[in-house]
């Protein structure tokens, strides 16, 4: 038992020590369909309490938050349920782009499985 706290605090140390690719300020936009958004403020979610959702962008703010306190990072969440990459890409420029993030995550896809499938498999459903 001592030995997994000790092992946990060696690997906290060490990401703490590591360098941070991301400067303070950056902003992280996340972009995807319903696995991004999650209940996230819309069109835009940022800040606190659940504006940015309960999906992996919170856990990641949370993460790097925890990880590397002295860097404060604008996470924002520009998830919308539902959307295909084509919806994505309609609204790219007005969702991430004029927000002028630093980085972007994109996330999407699992939307477009489902009319791919419905194409292929519907004559046998």
């Amino acid at each position: 038992m001592l030995d997994s706290i000790h092992q946990r605090g060696a690997l906290c140390k060490r990401r703490r020590e590591q360098k941070m690719i991301f400067e303070p300020m950056d902003r992280i936009v996340f972009a995807g369909d319903s696995v991004t958004d999650m209940g996230s403020a819309q069109p835009v979610g940022e800040g606190l309490f659940d504006n940015v959702g309960q999906s992996y962008v919170r856990i990641i703010e949370n993460m790097l938050s925890t990880w590397y306190p002295e860097v404060y990072l604008r996470v924002t969440n520009s998830g919308v349920s539902g959307n295909t990459s084509r919806d994505l890409l309609q609204r790219f420029d007005s969702d991430v782009v004029a927000l002028n993030p630093d980085w972007v995550s994109i996330c999407i896809g699992i939307n477009d499985g489902s009319f791919i499938a419905a194409r292929v498999f519907g004559p046998f459903l």
